[in-house]
Formats: C-alpha cells, sequence, structure tokens
C-alpha cells in the first residue's frame, strides 16, 4: 500500500511539473548523442535572398560535421512573423532552428499582436551575419548624395519618395527618423518585397529606394548608392559613406541571427553555437557573406542575447517618438 501510494505521489508530481512547464521533453536526449536524427532550420524569408543563402551554406557544414540531414524550410509571411511563429511553437529539443531578425522579432511586434512573446520565447543560438542597406537613386537621378535629396525634400515636402518592404519596416523607420532629424518630408512608397521595391526604382517609378539587396545593383552601376545603414562601409562600395559618418546619429538593429524556441537544453544549445560559429568561419561561407554584401560579423548566444536587449529597448524609444507604436 506503501508502495502504490508512493507510486500515485510519484504521478502527481510530474503531472504537476509538467503543468508548470518545469519538465521538458527535450531533456531525454544527451547532448553528446545530439543530434541522432536530421534538423530543420527555418527561415522566415524567401529563397535566394540575403537571409536564405546564409542558413543554407550553414546548414551543408552542419551535414557533414553532424553527419546528419539538415533541412532549410522557407516559412515566409507577415514580414517574417510567421516563420518566427513556427520556431517558437517548436519541441525544444534543437532539432529546430531557425532565422532571427530585428523585423519580427523587435519591430512587427511593436506595430501589433504577433503569436509569440520576442522576449521569452526563444533560446539565442548565434549571429552569423550583418545586413548592409544602402539608399540607391538611378544613375541619372540629380541626386549626387544624400545632402541633395534632403535638399529637394525641403524644397519641395513630399515630392521626394522611397520604395522599401513595407510599412513600419525597419528601412521605413529609419528614413523617418532621418527625415525628422533634418526637418524634411519624404514620401514612403510601401511594397510587399524587397524585389517589388527594386523594380520600382529601377523603372523610375520612386526617387529612391532603401534595401540591402540593391549593395549588388550599386556595385554593377545599375544605380548609385548615396549612403548607406550601417556601422562599417562595404568593400565592394568604398566609396560611398554611412550615414553615420555623415552625422546622423540614427540606426536600426541590421543583425541575423539563429534561434531555437525557449527551453532549449543549454548543452544542445552551446553545441548548435559551437558548430555554427564554425561554420561562418569557413573560407566558403565567407566568399558568400562578400557576395551577398554582408558584413562578416559573428557572434555566440550572449552577445546576441544582450544585442536584442539593448536595441529593443532603443528601438522602442525611436518607435514612439515617431508615432509607430501600436495603439
Amino acid at each position: 500500500m506503501k508502495t502504490r501510494r508512493q507510486s500515485l505521489s510519484v504521478v502527481a508530481s510530474l503531472a504537476i511539473a509538467c503543468a508548470m512547464g518545469t519538465v521538458s521533453t527535450a531533456s531525454a536526449e544527451d547532448a553528446a548523442s545530439f543530434p541522432s536524427k536530421p534538423i530543420t532550420i527555418i527561415v522566415n524569408f524567401g529563397a535566394g535572398g540575403p537571409t536564405d543563402l546564409p542558413p543554407r551554406q550553414i546548414a551543408t557544414y552542419l551535414e557533414k560535421k553532424f553527419k546528419q540531414a539538415v533541412v532549410v524550410e522557407n516559412r515566409t509571411g507577415g514580414a517574417g512573423v510567421v516563420g518566427l511563429a513556427a520556431i517558437a511553437k517548436a519541441a525544444p529539443d534543437g532539432y529546430t532552428i531557425g532565422t532571427f531578425s530585428s523585423s519580427p522579432a523587435i519591430i512587427a511586434p511593436k506595430l501589433r499582436q504577433v503569436p509569440y512573446d520576442p522576449k521569452t520565447d526563444f533560446t539565442p543560438i548565434a549571429q552569423i551575419a550583418v545586413y548592409t542597406m544602402p539608399l540607391c537613386v538611378l544613375p541619372g537621378s540629380p541626386f549626387k548624395s544624400f545632402k541633395d535629396m534632403v535638399e529637394e525634400a525641403r524644397r519641395n515636402p513630399g515630392k521626394v519618395t522611397y520604395s522599401t518592404v513595407g510599412t513600419g519596416s525597419g528601412q521605413n523607420i529609419f528614413m523617418e527618423a532621418l527625415g525628422k532629424a533634418e526637418g524634411v518630408k519624404f514620401t514612403h512608397v510601401p511594397f510587399t518585397g524587397g524585389s517589388s521595391g527594386i523594380a520600382a526604382l529601377m523603372g523610375g517609378h520612386v526617387a529612391a529606394s532603401l534595401d540591402a539587396a540593391l549593395g549588388k545593383n550599386a556595385s554593377t552601376g545599375d544605380c548609385r548608392a548615396l549612403a548607406s545603414v550601417g556601422s562599417k562601409r562595404l568593400p565592394a562600395l568604398g566609396d560611398v559613406p554611412t550615414f553615420q559618418e555623415l552625422g546622423y546619429q540614427v540606426d536600426v538593429p541590421l543583425w541575423l541571427a539563429l534561434a531555437g524556441p525557449a527551453g532549449i537544453p543549454a548543452e544542445i544549445a552551446k553545441k548548435l553555437s559551437d558548430a555554427i560559429i564554425e561554420a561562418t568561419a569557413q573560407p566558403e561561407y565567407k566568399d558568400l557573406l562578400t557576395k551577398l554584401m554582408l558584413l562578416d560579423q559573428t557572434a555566440g548566444a550572449a552577445e546576441v542575447q544582450a544585442r536584442f536587449k539593448a536595441d529593443e529597448t532603443r528601438m522602442g524609444a525611436m518607435m514612439e517618438e515617431l508615432g509607430f507604436l501600436k495603439k
């Protein structure tokens, strides 16, 4: 009878622990044997772009290192929210991770309701790159510098148009902050994706466009970069100043990281982080970043978490000042 009561007590304790979220099925696998099955990397933007190709290169390296398949899945929609929600809802066992960046993790939750809490629903793994975003005009544009663009906006308020990937995007917030700093009004023309906004620029439908993918266009002479967002100049566009160099104390977070759902055991998260950092040190990966015009700036989980917290606070203040926060 005593044994039966003890057994019932153990069962009851486990039930309570599970209800409180203190027992994780992810702890069933020892870190030494991880991974024992395929890993999935969810990319929350479209295939072939600067958010998609770096994780694919990393997946190739992880397959060789772990001797397991690493599948990359594109789950697009909601400016990255759909894919990030899928990561948050995955089992916290290390077998599902995905791309984690400022647009869905910091900006979107301040604009509208999202199906996750970015502060508590994720396990940071590693930073794998930093975007740069040139502001570009057509080669025949009268704007030879960003100062020219500002002066035209001052002469003709609202007449200078620019395209981005959407309303409330980091690019949109950045341009509005620049306009506020200069006391001028640019007119935003939002699109649902970067390629559409770039096509609008190339077709002469907007005066300028701000997009990470425009670096390649600028390097081939298809457009002219006036300045770029980021802390460093692009090597391929060495004569193009950053906005910081022009004296603007305005910035948006441009890091690209990988994260998993909250609750991944620390040993497994570290094993993934170490392997991913190894992957980013390979020559093939560095060559890819150069081709994509992304900055080679990687970091471990602790730095990703610290950067997220600092940027979350800073972007919140900037968005409130500009009137972007959800009501």
